[in-house]
């Protein structure tokens, strides 16, 4: 008879030998890949697409890197072959979801953002709706209120957000760039998650670590997270909420 058609799978692999760039590889049940690599600064690169599964099994990301794994009870054997041929094996962990709670389900997909609030009190508070995430227009707001952003955002939209299990969120932008973002979902029944977020250039100033709140609506969500910093003897307390709804 036929093998049955393989399922997507929701797992993070965790590697532990076989590699000293090769930091993860992880597959969402919707079919993407995040694959984390490291140079010799420390310095990650994140590298994402869509997987297939073919009839070996064998997951092959994107058209060319294959990636097979046999989970054991303690640790799992890995095998990584690289679009240009290279062949890594060794030993990875397992990373498994924060709960199995159904906040954490509704959370994990992908999501666009449909609408950007942006508040920012000092002295007096100014706020304004934007359709979308046009950073460039973000920013010209935030200059206006004395919040210099001086990275060149013009034309950049943060265009959608994609949550996994494991605490990884994939950040896309117009341009073709992407962040990676590390949240903690421990809390997510209680509608809060923390969240690590390192590249300072994206938003800047002190959205890099934080709690961010969750509130679901149907088929929609709202994120928001706060920050208050001093610049030039001046307080600012800036929130900013994302309305996110499932991209179908």
């Amino acid at each position: 008879p036929p093998k049955p058609t393989p399922k997507p799978e929701s797992v993070k692999l965790v590697v532990k030998t076989g590699s000293n760039t090769l930091k993860s590889v992880e597959l969402t049940a919707s079919g993407q890949y995040i694959i984390c690599e490291s140079d010799s600064n420390n310095h990650k690169t994140y590298s994402t697409g869509d997987y297939t599964i073919n009839s070996d099994g064998q997951f092959v990301l994107g058209k060319d890197a294959v990636l097979t794994y046999t989970q054991g009870s303690t640790t799992t054997d890995f095998t990584y072959k690289n679009k240009d041929g290279k062949e890594i094996s060794g030993k990875a962990d397992v990373k498994q979801p924060a709960s199995t709670s159904a906040n954490l389900t509704k959370l994990c997909r992908t999501w666009t953002i449909t609408k950007t609030r942006i508040k920012i009190t000092q002295g007096a508070t100014a706020s304004m709706d934007f359709n979308g995430c046009d950073l460039g227009e973000i920013a010209d707001f935030t200059r206006k209120q004395g919040i210099e952003i001086k990275k060149d955002l013009s034309d950049i939209k943060l265009t959608s957000i994609t949550v996994t299990p494991t605490g990884t969120a994939m950040i896309n932008y117009s341009d073709g760039s992407l962040d990676v973002a590390q949240l903690d979902l421990s809390a997510i029944d209680k509608g809060t998650l923390k969240y690590s977020w390192p590249d300072v250039s994206a938003l800047g100033y002190e959205f890099t670590n934080g709690t961010g709140s969750i509130k679901f609506d149907g088929d929609n969500c709202a994120f928001s997270v706060a920050s208050s910093f001093v610049k030039d003897s001046k307080k600012y307390d800036v929130s900013v909420t994302f309305a996110l709804t499932e991209k179908k």
